[in-house]
């Protein structure tokens, strides 16, 4: 009876352990474009324009032809701000991804992905946080996508669980041979 209940406990350990060995890691673009892209699980995704979309659980991202589709909700979105070329006064990079325009009227615009010239005019793409938590169906170009986040095998996670499981398994068979809690072996 003992070994049931030792073995009964090590699987449900088993079992609850394994579920935290995923986590939501960075994934490269390219690996949307792979032959197997269809199985990855994506759970975020950050647009070229600067547009961030977050993938349910219950629906995430999937990768079909060259979209990907999934329901989700939009953390950021992006706002196109006209404005002259030569209104433009200063420019500086606020970090490797964003930069800030202050115009000669005095107006600044922080959080710019990026600035398109178009014949006299700049058009700012301004990166807003968006507060409502509204979910809907997306479909995103795979070319419109510059960073993604999927659902994989955490490999620190895994090699634990396997120092785990062989800990258990030493763990058993040392109980077993020494008898367990009475002590002793019984012939």
């Amino acid at each position: 009876m003992k070994r049931e209940i030792i073995a009964i406990l090590t699987l449900g350990s088993f079992i609850v352990f394994s579920f935290s060995c995923y986590s939501v890691q960075p994934i490269k673009p390219e690996m949307l474009s792979s032959p197997k892209a269809d199985k990855i699980e994506i759970r975020k995704i950050e647009k070229t324009c600067g547009e961030s979309i977050d993938f349910s659980k219950s629906d995430p991202g999937r990768v079909r032809g060259n979209f990907v589709t999934g329901t989700g909700t939009l953390t950021t979105a992006v706002e196109l701000v006209e404005i002259a070329s030569a209104d433009v006064q200063t420019v500086s990079r606020q970090d490797e991804t964003f930069q800030s325009v202050k115009t000669r009227d005095g107006k600044s615009y922080g959080w710019v992905k990026k600035i398109e010239e178009r014949g006299d005019k700049s058009i700012l793409y301004v990166v807003k946080a968006v507060s409502t938590r509204v979910t809907s169906l997306f479909k995103v170009s795979l070319s419109e996508v510059e960073k993604a986040w999927a659902k994989r095998l955490d490999p620190g996670m895994k090699a634990l669980l396997i120092v785990y499981i062989g800990a258990s398994i030493l763990i058993s068979i040392l109980w077993f041979t020494s008898g367990g809690i009475g002590g002793g072996v019984y012939i």
